[in-house]
């Protein structure tokens, strides 16, 4: 156990406290819940843990190790032309999930359907397609699988045809929860999140993955996700992880708004003839 390169914290966003407990191969399980994701990078490239001294200590990422489901705000159906929209609010956004359980009062189901997911880039995908179908003596939960997804939240059209609309109760979403196996003593770190400029870590222990991960794995307590009251733009370029690759764009915008500028000058100068 030895710690890493030092960076500059304050090219992060957000931060939470860690004290990692004493454990006997100095492991430590860390499992990100959905609110640590909503400023991260959809790869994750930007999560640091460092210490005081605000060095690195390494990590192994395990981007689906865990699920858990999370309550969804479920608005009145909208209908138009036979075909009820339903539409879901996640609690956390974006949050990468991969099931929806829906829990009507329908005994008997069987309908076509259609499910959408609302991304942060504002453009819907489709996840999945095909027939609710439940056929029993009394209700049961409808579940749909989908690849996982970084979603806002999820649209589910449903054919009703003449049939008035379905009825939910509750509706459900399975959340895919990476966990991070930190390798460090027992102390106090800060968990850095947030941070689109920096390049993904690369840290020896991913060579030694398999052994790293056979031994047992103690744990963490944990606080607040709060705000970098540190952070600084200038920071974080200044960093210049990505520098090297933002410059020809940089440059291309230079060149752009001065050829503009000419083109400017030289149509004023003729308009004047």
């Amino acid at each position: 156990m030895r710690p890493g390169s030092t960076l500059d914290p304050r090219g992060w966003t957000h931060q939470r406290r860690i004290v990692v407990a004493d454990s006997p191969d100095g492991l430590t399980r860390l499992r990100l819940a959905p609110s640590d994701l909503v400023p991260a990078r959809a790869d994750l490239g930007d999560v640091r843990i460092v210490d005081a001294q605000e060095q690195q200590w390494p990590y192994l990422l395990q981007p689906d190790a865990a699920r858990s489901w999370q309550a969804l705000g479920l608005d009145a159906p909208k209908r138009e032309r036979g075909t009820s929209t339903y539409e879901m609010r996640l609690p956390a956004t974006p949050m990468a999930v991969d099931q929806l359980l829906l829990d009507g009062d329908a005994a008997f189901v069987d309908r076509a359907f259609r499910l959408r997911g609302h991304t942060a880039a504002a453009v819907d995908v489709p996840l999945a397609d095909g027939r609710l179908t439940l056929r029993g003596e009394r209700s049961e939960p409808l579940t749909i699988d989908f690849p996982a997804q970084r979603l806002t939240g999820l649209a589910l059209e449903v054919d009703d045809g003449d049939e008035s609309p379905l009825n939910w109760r509750a509706a459900r979403a399975r959340a895919v929860e990476p966990e991070l196996f930190l390798v460090a003593p027992a102390g106090a770190y800060t968990l850095l999140i947030g941070n689109r400029d920096a390049a993904p870590p690369r840290y020896e222990l991913e060579r030694v993955r398999d052994a790293i991960l056979s031994v047992s794995s103690g744990s963490a307590s944990r606080g607040t996700l709060s705000t970098n009251p540190d952070y600084s733009v200038r920071a974080r370029l200044s960093q210049g992880e990505r520098v090297e690759d933002a410059l020809p764009t940089v440059i291309l915008w230079i060149v752009l708004i001065l050829a503009v500028a000419f083109l400017a000058v030289v149509t004023l100068r003729l308009a004047r003839r």
